[in-house]
C-alpha cells in the first residue's frame, strides 16, 4: 500500500501556514466487514506503513527545536497522525487513508486548515457528533460508519460509508456509500490490478472529491474567498476579450517541429511589456470516439490533472470532453526557452466557455495581488524561492540566488539547459 503524501515525514514541507484554520476531525470505523478478503494483505500494508515511516524518529523530532518552531497547525498534524499510526490496524488504515487523500485535496485551496485523526467511534446521530465536534474544536466531522471488503466470484470489492458533519449548521451534510472495484484507477489511487488497495482506492476517488468538494463550499473561510474569486474571473474573462490574440508571434517561438504543442488549438497569448516572458493557452474538445488514440497521442504529457468524479475514464476509454494546456516561455541570451505545462482534462458546455474557464486559471497562478482582483506586477518578474523542488503556484519562478552556478535564472531556462535544449 502506498500513501500519497505523509505530513509527518515532510518535515522539510513547503507547509509554513501562519495560524490554524478550519479543524476537520476524522473518526475511526464505527462497524467493518471483512468478507472472505485475504487479510494478509491488509496486515502487510499496515505493517510496510510502519516500517516505511519510522515512527521513533518522528518522537525524537518533536521534542526538537526545529520542530517547536513550526506553526502551530503543522504540529497539530503531524502529531495526530504520528498518534493515529501507534495504533493502527486494518480497519483504522481506513481512517488513515482518507485523511491522507483529503488533505491533499483540501489543502490547496484551505491551506490552514487542521487534520484531527481521532481513535474514537461515533453512534452517527448529531448530538453524538457534535459531542465530538466540540471536545476537538472541529469544523466539520468525517465519519466513517461503515468499512467493508468483500471478495465473491473471484472479484474483491470495498464499500465505504460516511457521515459528514457541519457544525456551523449542527446537520449531516452527507450520508453516502462509495463501493470501489479491483481494477487500477491510476494517478493518485495508483494500485495493484486485483488488490484490496486497488478496492479501496477505486472507493476513495469516489468519496474524497465529494467530502472534499462539500466542505470547501460550506467552509465559511471559503464562501468570502468565493466572492473574491468571482470578481477575478470577471476580470479574466475581461482580459481575455479585451486582448488581440497574436497567433503571428507565438508561431515565431514555437518550433513547428514540436509535436507536443499544437498551435492550430491555441487561442490566447499573454506577453510581459518588455516581451521577454509569455504566457499562451490552448483547448480543444476531446474526440468522442478513440479515446486511446487521443491518449496515445498526448502519451508524453506530465502531471495530467483530470477534473473529474471518475478519474478511472483515462484507463476505462472515457475522458472529460475538453483538454487544455498553457505554454510558459522566457527569453534568454537571445533564445526562447517554453515549456508545456498545467495539462488538464475537464467538462464544458461548449469548447468556447472551456477556453474561458480554462483561462481563469491565472487566478491561481500568481497573476493578482493576494486577497484583491488587481493583476501583481510581479506576476511577470518572477519569485525566488527556497527549495528548488518545490511545487510552483507563481508562473515564472527563479532559482535561488544561494546556487550560485544558476542564481537569478528562470527555472525553466535552467531546467531545460540541464537537458541540452
Amino acid at each position: 500500500m502506498k500513501t500519497i503524501i505523509a505530513l509527518f515525514l515532510t518535515l522539510n514541507s513547503c507547509f509554513f501556514f501562519a495560524q490554524t484554520g478550519t479543524r476537520i476531525l476524522i473518526l475511526s470505523p464505527a462497524a467493518h466487514t471483512f468478507h472472505k478478503v485475504p487479510g494478509k494483505e491488509l496486515k502487510t500494508g499496515v505493517d510496510e506503513y510502519r516500517k516505511s515511516l519510522n515512527l521513533d524518529e518522528a518522537d525524537k523530532y518533536f521534542q526538537s527545536d526545529e520542530f517547536k518552531k513550526r506553526d502551530e497547525n503543522i504540529r497539530l498534524i503531524q502529531q495526530s497522525e504520528v498518534a493515529f499510526l501507534k495504533q493502527l490496524d486494518e480497519v483504522k488504515l481506513m481512517s488513515y487513508l482518507t485523511e491522507q487523500h483529503l488533505s491533499y485535496f483540501i489543502l490547496e485551496k484551505i491551506e490552514t486548515a487542521v487534520f484531527v485523526l481521532k481513535d474514537q467511534t461515533s453512534s452517527g446521530n448529531t448530538d453524538d457528533l457534535k459531542r465530538l465536534a466540540t471536545q476537538e474544536k472541529a469544523a466539520f466531522v468525517v465519519h466513517i460508519s461503515a468499512f467493508n471488503l468483500l471478495h465473491e466470484k473471484g472479484k474483491s470489492s470495498a464499500e465505504i460509508s460516511v457521515q459528514l458533519f457541519d457544525v456551523n449548521t449542527g446537520s449531516i451534510i452527507l450520508d453516502q456509500s462509495y463501493t470501489g472495484g479491483d481494477t487500477n484507477p491510476g494517478f493518485e489511487y495508483t494500485c495493484e490490478d486485483g488488490s484490496v488497495n486497488c478496492c479501496i482506492n477505486n472507493a476513495l476517488s469516489k468519496m474524497v472529491p465529494q467530502v472534499g468538494r462539500l466542505i470547501l463550499k460550506n467552509d465559511p473561510g471559503m464562501k468570502q474567498q468565493k466572492q473574491l474569486v468571482s470578481k477575478q474571473n470577471m476580470s479574466l474573462e475581461l482580459l481575455k476579450a479585451a486582448t488581440k490574440f497574436d497567433a503571428a508571434a507565438l508561431s515565431k517561438i514555437i518550433s513547428p517541429d514540436d509535436k507536443q504543442i499544437d498551435q492550430k488549438i491555441a487561442y490566447q497569448v499573454l506577453f510581459s511589456a518588455d516581451q521577454t516572458k509569455f504566457v499562451a493557452f490552448f483547448a480543444e474538445t476531446v474526440p468522442a470516439g478513440d479515446v486511446k488514440a487521443f491518449r496515445d497521442k498526448h502519451k508524453e504529457d506530465r502531471n495530467i490533472n483530470i477534473i473529474s468524479d471518475d478519474q478511472s475514464g483515462f484507463f476505462s476509454g472515457s475522458l472529460p470532453n475538453t483538454y487544455a494546456y498553457i505554454v510558459r516561455g522566457v527569453f534568454y541570451k537571445g533564445k526562447w526557452y517554453y515549456e508545456k505545462t498545467e495539462v488538464t482534462y475537464f467538462d464544458a458546455p461548449t469548447l468556447e466557455k472551456g477556453k474561458t474557464t480554462y483561462f481563469t486559471n491565472l487566478r491561481d497562478w500568481g497573476y493578482f495581488t493576494e486577497g484583491t482582483s488587481t493583476p501583481d506586477p510581479a506576476f511577470w518578474e518572477g519569485k525566488e524561492i527556497e527549495h528548488y523542488t518545490l511545487k510552483m503556484t507563481t508562473m515564472f519562478v527563479k532559482n535561488p540566488a544561494s546556487e550560485a552556478e544558476n542564481g537569478g535564472m528562470y527555472r525553466l531556462v535552467v531546467d531545460q539547459m540541464k537537458e541540452g535544449k
